[in-house]
């Protein structure tokens, strides 16, 4: 968890001290009702049901009006989009939302490697020997262990998938790990490989005009934590092979991952 958050945390312009607070309100908001329901037991939106992380948010805000940094909150704050600038609302709901996407996906990203690459000697064995093929590891790893399990979409013309009608105005839930592994698409799909041809093709940033804005950064948080770790560990095992995933009902990674290693 501290990697992904430290660096949201320098990315946005947020102190790295802080970053225990809004990792666990960023927690709270992904666990909780709010994400489905607009509210929870606390109150109706998102400065009912999460007034703290709402007024740590807004505070950060507060203080780039008083005194403009070069970060990013004090772009967001000044950049006009169709010739008017963010509402104070629209920029907290902007900046809560990187700051929850900044932790929690990435979090299960890099989660989802170390525990492929754990409970696999072969594999920690040719990553440690030729680290080029780290971005194919990465890759793969979005594919087979998608950090988001499924995405919902707003149906906009009547349609037909798999002799299946859907009424324009429905709302369509799609398996990324499903489309992830379509025998159409991918030869041998339930295989972590690292000889595809085109390892990119998998949904798991989404796509077109939907694709993951913070795709290249996580991409890269990944690949420096597996390099890091291989530097650091010679051998890697776990204690529990079994995967324990979060709770988070739309969400892809281990809860924890406890390992036995000897340091280099």
């Amino acid at each position: 968890m501290p990697v992904p958050n430290n660096v949201i945390a320098h990315l946005l312009g947020a102190p790295p001290e802080d970053f225990w607070r809004w990792a666990n309100w960023s927690d709270e908001v992904v666990q909780g009702t709010y994400p489905t329901k607009n509210r929870n037991e606390r109150g109706e939106g998102l400065a009912g049901a999460h007034p703290e992380f709402v007024a740590y948010v807004d505070g950060l805000i507060a203080d780039r009006r008083r005194e403009p940094t070069d970060d990013f909150i004090t772009r967001l704050i000044n950049t006009e989009v169709n010739g008017r600038k963010l509402t104070e609302i629209e920029a907290r709901t902007q900046l809560v939302f990187l700051f929850v996407s900044g932790n929690e996906t990435t979090r299960h990203l890099i989660g989802n490697l170390l525990w492929r690459v754990s409970r696999d000697p072969e594999l920690f064995a040719t990553l440690q020997n030729d680290r080029s093929l780290i971005p194919l590891a990465v890759e793969e790893c979005l594919r087979l262990d998608p950090p988001v399990k499924f995405l919902m979409r707003n149906c906009m013309i009547d349609s037909n998938v798999a002799e299946v009608e859907i009424p324009a105005g429905e709302k369509v839930a799609f398996g990324i790990g499903s489309g992830n592994r379509d025998a159409n698409k991918f030869e041998d799909g339930n295989s972590f490989r690292l000889d595809r041809s085109d390892p990119r093709a998998h949904l798991s940033f989404g796509g077109g005009p939907h694709v993951c804005p913070g795709a290249t950064l996580a991409r890269l948080e990944a690949r420096v934590a597996l390099d890091v770790f291989l530097d650091r560990v010679k051998e890697v095992s776990l204690v529990n092979s079994e995967f324990e995933g979060v709770e988070v009902f739309w969400a892809h990674g281990p809860a924890r991952l406890l390992a036995n290693m000897v340091a280099n």
